[in-house]
């Protein structure tokens, strides 16, 4: 498609706001993981993973935070998990305090088939694993039987 025809079909209305993400996403100026997230603030941060985090990746930060010579939000937002005083979607899946409040489909579902047909009748287990990435990542690891 080119400029002009995306252009044209802006103005006709006839672009729809799905198409428009995409098309910013394969031209690299929209990242999906920076979105801001309507409804969210700083107050759906947990800061105590916030802290953890820091601890083992800049402990001179988390200082500072204890400190109080450094705001969170300039700390999050300088992270890129914070813009324009809400989350985005990294800071919610991966500091958020209830992070399926605001990304529902963000979860994994396990499942313990019966042998290898996944058109099985019946299954062994089954698991839905949801809060942050690393809750998730840590519980899919359990199901698949790996030790942390």
């Amino acid at each position: 498609m080119h400029a002009t025809e995306i252009l044209s079909r802006i103005q006709q209305g006839k672009m729809s706001s799905e198409e428009l993400r995409r098309l910013f996403a394969t031209s690299q100026c929209l990242f999906t993981d920076e979105e801001t997230l309507n409804g969210t603030d700083i107050g759906d941060i947990n800061t105590e993973i916030v802290y953890d985090f820091l601890n083992n990746d800049n402990p001179e930060i988390l200082e500072a935070l204890k400190n109080e010579t450094l705001p969170i939000n300039v700390v999050l937002q300088n992270l890129g998990l914070l813009s324009d005083n809400a989350l985005t979607l990294a800071g919610n899946l991966l500091f958020g305090k209830l992070p399926q409040r605001y990304t529902p489909s963000f979860y994994i579902d396990c499942v313990h088939f019966a042998g290898n047909d996944v058109d099985a009748d019946r299954f062994i287990d089954k698991s839905t694993i949801k809060d942050t990435l690393r809750t998730q990542y840590e519980g899919a690891m359990q199901f698949l039987g790996y030790p942390l």
